[in-house]
């Protein structure tokens, strides 16, 4: 194997300490040595091998590396100094070697590892991998503290780009990956039933209320009065729902301080296009050759993933932290060519559970059972045109009260 610039040593690491089986396999070739440096484990020379001298680690490292990060002798300057984050070697071996390692070992493993690569000695993270997965962080921190608004960069503009130019490339870049291709876009057919649910001081008089107007009631907020969302800022409307009632019920009274929600079902009446980030696959390994390519797109629906499923704390703080999401469902929304209809990302408060979020507001046609289908003259056809079929139905009989209990449960603090 030829070695990038890699200096040497003694040291050698048990392949046992390689938890990642990529990285694992990458390096059993190589094993030679009977003693590791990192642990008492020890062979004699008359028994097979155990450990692997730790520049054939630090040569895999630095050749994966490359993927992620190059030299910052290519970064952007203005004023004289680089316009974006750089990274010492001990900080790109640490990020490389951060999950692939035992933690008691990761620190002394990393710091060997990291004297070994010799160039280049300050790093920058590449454009494609900075937009998609590493760029999540700052995209987010740019929404919440910067700007929201969104800018194509201008043409020959030599400057560096606006934060609004920056948002316009980040989400530009994902668009790419919005397809039918990864999977993700899913049809929800006609005659699917979901479920939406409201939470109120007084519960029973909540569900006298869905019982007389159960569409109006139990459907999106009416204009303005929409709060702010995971996926929706204040005052536009979106139709959350659930794939399950259980799910439905524990979600709004997860986010609310009342214990008892009123839950209705209502029957798709036409396919939907739903992104489903239920079916996300599990991020594979940086080691994983095979992943190269999906890796980003993964690594980012990862994130926006975790960060749509973080628990909600009731301190009147988290609007702003709706904002990136909220940013992402707008361009998913409006600015693909995808044409969803919504989105499905799994319950963190019910196991298997399913939350989905549809692209519709109060305007939406949508109306019970029992109300029968509107008589049109023809006059009033050719005058206004024939009314709009309902997208949703809700049927009376299936709206329940359902009371949720909470427990708790207390463990020491690690400090």
């Amino acid at each position: 194997m030829e070695f990038p610039p890699i200096g040497w040593t003694n040291k050698s690491v048990c392949l046992d300490h390689i938890e990642d089986e990529y990285l694992r396999a990458r390096l059993a070739p190589d094993v030679a040595e009977h003693v590791c440096s990192f642990c008492p484990r020890t062979s004699t020379n008359g028994a097979a091998a155990i450990a692997v001298n730790l520049e054939h680690l630090a040569a895999v490292v630095a050749e994966v590396a490359v993927r992620f990060y190059e030299d910052a002798v290519n970064a952007p300057f203005m004023d004289g100094e680089i316009s974006v984050q750089d990274f010492d070697t001990l900080e790109v071996v640490y990020n490389m070697l951060d999950d692939s390692l035992p933690a008691s070992l990761l620190d002394s493993i990393v710091k060997s590892v990291a004297e070994l690569i010799h160039e280049p000695q300050i790093w920058i993270r590449l454009d494609n991998v900075s937009y998609v997965e590493f760029g999540w962080s700052s995209f987010a921190d740019t929404v919440k503290h910067t700007s929201r608004l969104v800018l194509a960069p201008r043409s020959g503009h030599a400057q560096e780009p606006t934060p609004p130019e920056d948002l316009y490339t980040f989400l530009t870049a994902l668009s790419g990956i919005v397809n039918e291709t990864t999977g993700l876009v899913q049809v929800l057919e006609a005659g699917a039933r979901i479920y939406r649910a409201r939470i109120e001081r007084d519960a029973g008089a909540l569900e006298r209320e869905v019982q007389e107007d159960p569409a109006k009631k139990l459907g999106p907020a009416p204009q303005g009065s929409a709060a702010a969302g995971r996926m929706n800022a204040q005052g536009i409307s979106l139709f959350y729902a659930a794939m399950e009632e259980e799910t439905a019920c524990a979600e709004v009274v997860a986010h609310s301080a009342y214990n008892e929600a009123v839950v209705g079902e209502f029957t798709v009446q036409q396919p939907l296009r739903i992104f489903d980030l239920t079916r996300v696959p599990v991020r594979p390994s940086i080691f994983d050759e095979s992943a190269g390519p999906i890796y980003p797109f993964i690594a980012f629906f990862d994130l926006f993933r975790d960060a749509i499923t973080q628990p909600v704390i009731l301190d009147g703080k988290h609007p702003v932290d709706y904002a990136p999401t909220q940013v992402v469902t707008e361009f998913l929304r409006w600015g693909t060519q995808a044409k969803l209809d919504g989105i499905a990302w799994e319950s963190r408060v019910v196991p298997d559970g399913k939350n989905i979020v549809l692209f519709y507001g109060p305007d939406t046609p949508m109306r019970s059972t029992k109300e029968p289908d509107k008589e049109e003259s023809e006059l009033w056809r050719l005058t206004f045109g024939a009314a709009a079929e309902p997208i949703f139905i809700i049927d009376p009989s299936s709206i329940r009260r359902y009371e949720a209990e909470r427990t708790v449960s207390v463990r020491k603090s690690r400090w």
